[in-house]
């Protein structure tokens, strides 16, 4: 799901009044209340003329997403719902390698600092963790999910919990991104198979 932000770029974040900036981050903040789609941050565009051209150029850059389960599956034993996952984030580019004086191209993997998350926004089904990423544009994007090491969770049921699926990949664009959920699901031990 994207949304088109190309006609903004133009507007360089270091132009924007600070004042107009900070107007528009707090407005903004009614669409994190829920859990966060093209659709409503596109109403909220709509809506809210003044600051489109400035939210625009910021969500451009921006990757978003949210980890999910359902209430029943219980809570981690962390002081935040956030504190319980590592988000990876990572893309690959292309770098000249010297090698026998001649030069060849490899692919790596780099890494990126983990995306900003927080807790929520909950509903009476599911538990959230939101989390937003600055990504690059034109690369091969990865980000996965994993478990935090050494956090317990209240026991819900017999089997594990699973990260499904564990991480996506993308080629960022310059419009708006928001991933679908990640979903923590429980398997049953008994779809463990051993080779």
């Amino acid at each position: 799901m994207t949304f088109d932000t190309k006609n903004h770029q133009e507007h360089e974040l270091n132009e924007i009044d600070p004042d107009l900036l900070e107007r528009a981050l707090s407005s903004f903040q009614t669409v994190l209340s829920q859990p966060i789609t093209v659709d409503r941050v596109n109403h909220w565009l709509a809506e809210n003329e003044l600051y489109r051209p400035i939210l625009a150029a910021i969500l451009s850059r921006t990757v978003w997403g949210e980890i999910r389960w359902q209430k029943a599956l219980g809570r981690p034993f962390s002081p935040t719902l956030a504190s319980a996952f590592v988000i990876e984030h990572s893309h690959q580019q292309s770098v000249m390698e010297y090698v026998g004086g001649g030069v060849k191209f490899i692919d790596i993997l780099a890494p990126h600092p983990e995306p900003s998350k927080w807790d929520g926004p909950d509903d009476e089904e599911y538990y959230r963790v939101s989390f937003k990423a600055e990504t690059p544009q034109g690369y091969p994007t990865r980000i996965r999910v994993n478990f935090a090491a050494q956090v317990g969770w209240e026991h819900q049921g017999r089997g594990f919990r699973f990260i499904s699926p564990p991480e996506k990949q993308f080629l960022k664009s310059d419009k708006f991104t928001v991933l679908e959920p990640f979903e923590i699901v429980m398997l049953p031990l008994l779809q463990l198979t051993t080779s």
